[in-house]
């Protein structure tokens, strides 16, 4: 009896030492459109206030430092997340000029902004490429540049998704409409 005593308790020690794997079904569909950071320090410049109403920018950092003012961002088209375009703008505070990166929107897309391609399939085509096991999956319907970062190439946009994981790591990019992956990222770096 003892043994067998023995034996459970020796069992129940390993099994309780596991280490909890997160086990996450839900996907979850990401809308936010809302700044990332506090802007409230923005609206003692008018101008640089009124560009991020005026286009409708999700403000992602201010900067503050001796020379510039201003803010990074990125652009919402029609409600959709522009992924790899961004827009800064900057005030110099000694030369009372502007430093612009960007387009603070972009033109009009002149394909459908519905995908043809459900978003649990992509999802399913993501988990395929990457794993997300130890993760949540989110998911958002967007814009891509495929083109950029390429010299003397056109922008050619495509309506897309992104999969990621809770803290936007790992990702894959795919196109809302034939599942064709864009971008991966597993977030190891090495």
């Amino acid at each position: 009896m003892k043994k067998i005593i023995f034996a459970f308790s020796v069992l129940f020690f390993f099994s309780s030492c596991k280490k909890d794997v997160k086990v996450c079904n839900i996907y979850t569909e990401l809308l936010d459109h809302d700044n990332l950071v506090d802007i409230t320090i923005l609206k003692s410049t008018p101008e640089i206030y009124d560009t991020i109403v005026k286009y409708k920018l999700q403000v992602r950092e201010i900067v503050n430092d001796n020379i510039l003012f201003g803010f990074k961002s990125n652009l919402i088209y029609k409600d959709l997340m522009v992924f790899n375009e961004d827009y800064y703008l900057y005030k110099n505070k000694f030369a009372n000029s502007f430093v612009i990166i960007g387009q603070p929107t972009i033109d009009s897309i002149k394909f459908s902004l519905k995908p043809t391609l459900a978003c649990k399939d992509a999802i399913h085509i993501a988990e395929k490429i990457i794993s997300f096991s130890n993760t949540c999956i989110f998911y958002r319907l967007g814009i891509l540049n495929i083109n950029a970062g390429v010299l003397n190439s056109q922008i050619n946009r495509k309506l897309v998704w992104k999969i990621q994981g809770e803290n936007g790591w790992p990702f894959v990019i795919l196109d809302a409409n034939t599942g064709q992956v864009y971008l991966k990222d597993d977030g190891i770096r090495l």
